[in-house]
């Protein structure tokens, strides 16, 4: 019977995660809103300030009602300290929670200030070295936060003031994963949703956020731009037309033959004989000795007779 009992009271483990998903949300919803009032309270904007935090006890009420009527059959009773966590974060001083929210959401300095320790003791939040992806989530929370001050036509320096955070979310997100291509695709959601937003509403606020979310845009662009150093191309050669080389012949020479000595070689290469160019044949006229005819005997008789 005891551990039927038990049973029934542990609670459910979708029930756990919802409720930590709904501690989750709330603490982004609490980082954004602070550094919202505490940029309030730079602008001297000290109402504004004090709705902001007003609002966000309502909300951690809110949650603490809602923890307690899922835990209300539990067998252990909730622990003390995150109710007075709980309950003291509304009553953190403006400039503690600056530095607290600042950090988380810009993710600056891995040394802590005694404020913004004291500022994270008070509230219970957890280490402010926060991954790009909670300051996304951080940023659409701000997004969700401005959406709800446009819709309820809100004073003009409430509306620059959230619109002034959210640009300062946003950049951060820009320095931190400058290369990251899905956290630069959320930012120019992020910028397209809210410059819908502020074009909804008809105010001197309004478009001074809009003209301000406008040129962070254009800076995005600029930035993520690919550079092209100007290179000096290589110069290509024409492809020459391919001609057919003559392959060399083979064929040896011949080779002389050896020849007896005293004798002129003759020339080992094949030359072309001469053509022998035709010859007039002069005939010779012989001369006939006079002196035979005169040495002959007829000669002499007649000498003789003489």
């Amino acid at each position: 019977m005891w551990s039927r009992d038990a049973a029934a009271q542990t609670p459910d483990a979708a029930e756990v995660q919802q409720l930590l998903d709904d501690v989750h949300r709330l603490r982004l919803t609490l980082t954004a809103d602070l550094s919202a009032a505490a940029s309030a309270v730079e602008a001297e904007e000290l109402e504004i300030a004090r709705d902001i935090v007003s609002g966000d006890g309502l909300e951690v009420r809110q949650l603490r009602s809602q923890v307690r009527m899922r835990t209300s059959s539990a067998r252990e009773p909730t622990p003390a300290r995150p109710r007075r966590a709980l309950l003291v974060l509304p009553a953190i001083p403006l400039v503690g929670a600056l530095a607290m929210t600042g950090a988380a959401a810009f993710g600056g300095g891995h040394q802590e200030s005694a404020t913004t320790r004291a500022a994270g003791h008070l509230a219970g939040a957890p280490d402010t070295r926060v991954t790009p992806g909670e300051i996304r989530q951080t940023a659409a929370s701000t997004l969700q936060q401005l959406e709800r001050i446009v819709h309820g036509n809100s004073r003009s320096a409430q509306v620059v003031a959230v619109a002034n955070h959210l640009h300062d979310q946003i950049s951060a997100i820009i320095a931190r994963s400058p290369h990251d291509a899905r956290s630069l695709g959320e930012v120019t959601r992020l910028l397209q949703v809210e410059q819908r937003l502020l074009e909804s509403h008809a105010s001197a606020a309004a478009a001074k956020a809009l003209a301000a979310s406008r040129k962070l845009t254009h800076l995005l662009h600029i930035s993520t731009r690919p550079t092209v150093s100007p290179t000096a191309l290589p110069t290509v050669d024409p492809t020459p037309h391919h001609t057919p080389t003559p392959k060399p012949s083979h064929t040896k020479a011949p080779t002389p033959k050896p020849t007896p000595s005293g004798t002129t070689p003759s020339n080992p290469l094949p030359t072309s004989k001469p053509t022998r160019a035709p010859t007039k044949h002069h005939h010779t006229h012989h001369v006939h000795n006079k002196h035979h005819l005169l040495g002959s005997g007829l000669i002499d008789t007649t000498l003789g007779s003489a």
